[in-house]
């Protein structure tokens, strides 16, 4: 606030201060007046809390005398004031306090493939490993008809290492219908690989999901009609090998050793030889292909007679 110099104002301003002497009692504003009754200046974000110097000059009179005052006072006081609220009926509930704030990891909510009015599953789903085998299986095949061995050879051992895994995906390659070679080449790798993998792990891993096996026996048993001869004899070994063949089974081997591949009518010996005495009704079929060109064909006509308990005699 500017000095007031003006006489007329300064009259003004000594009654102004003798009235606020009278009316305080104690001639000290800073130290008598109510807080509560001064008028409070509005609280600013910026500088709230900012402390400021205050500089108070007034003339007493028309003379050279003057009063000057200089205190250290915030610039912004706070004035507490208790308001009694009016609470609502009902309060309103706390809400939870999301994960993320509190860095705990959320709740899995483990999946269910229960559905009214179907057979329950018990066997979890791999989809991530299905799909990885899938995915596999295509580098197989990309690797066998551009003839890269080695990248064949890695493809191979890496689908054999997803095991029951693998089998979904291998059934599905197997009864893709199609009429272009590689869709024949398809099929014919997806028999070898079965044969490599469901006999081991139908046969020794006791928690063979019991869905999948429902779907091998099946699946197979209709191969045994596929165009492919290497088709045919790859899922009538696999069978051969299993407790319980199927009935058809005995006929597709009969007719495979007809075949003019070698490798077919050895496949062919010994998946009979394998079931045993179920391989009774094409003993005359054997006992031919002791006189075949081939003298591993030969050998493995005489131990499939060996394992079906029938020793050929010298005539024969």
């Amino acid at each position: 606030m500017p000095t007031i110099q003006n006489s007329a104002r300064n009259q003004w301003s000594g009654l102004l201060m003798i009235g606020m002497i009278v009316s305080g009692g104690c001639g000290s504003e800073s130290a008598d007046t109510s807080e509560a009754q001064k008028p409070q200046p509005p609280i600013v974000a910026t500088a709230a809390n900012t402390p400021a110097k205050k500089v108070v000059e007034a003339s007493v009179d028309s003379g050279d005398k003057s009063v000057a005052e200089t205190t250290e006072k915030p610039s912004a006081e706070i004035v507490t004031q208790t308001v009694a609220l009016e609470l609502p009926i009902e309060l309103p509930k706390p809400q939870a306090t999301p994960a993320s704030i509190t860095g705990e990891e959320p709740s899995r909510t483990q999946p269910t493939n229960i559905l009214p009015h179907s057979r329950i599953l018990t066997v979890p789903t791999r989809a991530a490993e299905m799909t990885a085998a899938a995915s596999t299986f295509e580098e197989l095949q990309t690797a066998y008809e551009s003839q890269q061995p080695v990248e064949y050879q890695a493809a191979e051992t890496k689908l054999l290492q997803f095991g029951v895994d693998a089998i979904p995906v291998l059934l599905d390659r197997l009864t893709e219908s199609g009429s272009a070679p590689q869709d024949s080449i398809r099929q014919e790798l997806a028999s070898m690989m079965l044969l490599q993998i469901v006999p081991e792990t139908l046969l020794v891993n006791p928690s063979f999901p019991k869905d999948l096996r429902i779907r091998v026996f099946q699946t197979l048993p209709r191969a045994l009609d596929n165009p492919s001869a290497d088709v045919r004899i790859n899922i009538a070994t696999a069978l051969s090998l299993f407790q319980d063949p199927p009935p058809e089974l005995v006929p597709a081997l009969q007719g495979l050793l007809k075949s003019d591949a070698e490798h077919h009518r050895l496949m062919a010996l010994v998946a009979l030889g394998n079931l045993g005495p179920h391989s009774v009704t094409a003993t005359a079929d054997i006992r031919e292909k002791l006189n075949d060109d081939s003298p591993d064909v030969r050998e493995a006509a005489r131990q499939a007679l060996e394992l079906m308990a029938i020793v050929p005699t010298s005539r024969q």
